[in-house]
């Protein structure tokens, strides 16, 4: 697989990226933690 191609633009393929307008509706929070990049890691939501 190459590395580059799957790089999320969000999290540089870290698998963190930052809360979005989308993401952050979801988690109804107003601050900005980390949060796994749906692209590398499948589930967009910060784990529990």
């Amino acid at each position: 697989m190459n590395q580059e191609s799957e790089e999320c633009p969000s999290c540089k393929g870290t698998g963190v990226g930052k809360v979005n307008s989308f993401t952050k509706r979801l988690l109804s929070k107003d601050d900005y933690e980390p949060l796994e990049c749906q692209h590398c890691n499948g589930t967009g939501f910060k784990p529990d």
